[in-house]
């Protein structure tokens, strides 16, 4: 894994954090087959089914979603444009990397707005699932946000500290 090379007390604080939103998201992908794995060989052998685990597993596929892209963004893992890293001058090249980060804050600033509002909704009129669980909605939704202020957080970091 690659490790964000900015220093300071800051980044050791993030990189702690970050290195924990990691595991947590490895974690819950391996609960996530071990309960699939479950279900298909208890319904295989019994013709029965535990009725919630495609429902939390889904749950657990936006969590893993949503805080696997802080992660990625942490490890500089995410998609770019290659040909920013291959402009030789190096204002250049600077100036198009903050675009690049204050588009992604901006982005990742309005996604957690938006799942912000769609968990406080949940939240005022006790939304459930319409499965057997009756999951109140506001639990899953309230890890989506985290997952994004998360990659918010990573993104902000960047665009503040010069990074080359």
């Amino acid at each position: 894994m690659k490790k964000l090379v900015l220093g300071g007390l800051v980044m050791n604080k993030l990189s702690r954090f970050y290195d924990l939103n990691g595991l947590i998201v490895g974690i819950l992908i391996l609960l996530s087959a071990v309960m699939m794995i479950a279900e298909i060989v208890y319904r295989s052998a019994f013709g029965k089914t535990f009725f919630v685990v495609t429902e939390y597993a889904g749950y657990m596929m936006a969590v893993i979603s949503f805080w696997g892209l802080s992660f990625g963004e942490y490890c500089d893992a995410h998609i770019r444009i290659d040909f920013i890293d291959k402009i030789r001058n190096e204002r250049a090249r600077f100036v198009i990397t903050k675009i690049r980060y204050f588009a992604g804050f901006v982005f990742s600033l309005y996604l957690t707005y938006v799942l912000f509002l769609l968990f406080r909704e949940s939240y005022l009129y006790k939304a459930v699932s319409l499965q057997v669980s009756e999951t109140p909605l506001a639990i899953p939704q309230f890890f989506m946000v985290l997952g994004a202020f998360f990659l918010m957080t990573i993104v902000a970091y960047k665009l503040v500290v010069k990074e080359n």
